[in-house]
């Protein structure tokens, strides 16, 4: 992560963003969102490091009954990657997040990620490597609200990257308290 003799991390950087968001609500069981944007960073002392680009995203909410739906969503982000051979990266996704409520209180979510991974901006003297990167995951997700305020999870989580060199299965617990 370091140049002999200079430092490729920066200390300031100013960031601009640009973004339109677009809801509809197409009809009484589906909702559209979109949001589209571009991302401006410069850095004031490494303007290596500089990059700029389009990020959004477009999801379709579809409420198949009161108690099951799904939500479809295609995003693009960028976002700051910083190494010798990157300063930025840029991901395409595809995700599917259906769910169910099994009672007043439980919900069962699940969802099924595909995405895309680049990673740009090689710093002047290193040689790029052109890394590109693809992976799935999927993850099952019980949810519990016991009031309006918190809701309780536990998350199983299956990643498979999908590389050439590592078609390993990774998988994860974890328990969430979100404040609402």
């Amino acid at each position: 992560n370091r140049l002999p003799n200079v430092s490729a991390q920066p200390t300031a950087f100013v960031q601009r963003e640009h973004e339109v968001r677009v809801v509809w609500a197409a009809s009484g069981k589906t909702r559209i969102n979109a949001t589209a944007a571009y991302v401006d960073r410069k850095h004031q002392a490494l303007a290596v490091r500089d990059y700029a680009g389009a990020r959004g995203n477009l999801s379709v909410q579809w409420a198949a009954t009161g108690k099951s739906g799904m939500q479809l969503t295609l995003a693009r982000d960028i976002g700051s990657y910083q190494t010798n051979t990157s300063s930025y990266s840029t991901s395409n996704r595809l995700s599917l997040y259906p769910y169910w409520s099994v009672g007043p209180h439980t919900v069962l979510y699940a969802s099924l990620d595909a995405a895309r991974y680049a990673f740009e901006g090689t710093l002047p003297g290193m040689a790029g490597n052109n890394r590109r990167d693809r992976g799935t995951g999927a993850d099952h997700q019980p949810g519990f609200r016991p009031g309006e305020g918190l809701r309780i999870g536990i998350v199983i989580e299956e990643l498979a990257p999908d590389l050439a060199d590592r078609h390993q299965t990774i998988g994860a617990g974890l328990i969430q308290l979100h404040e609402q």
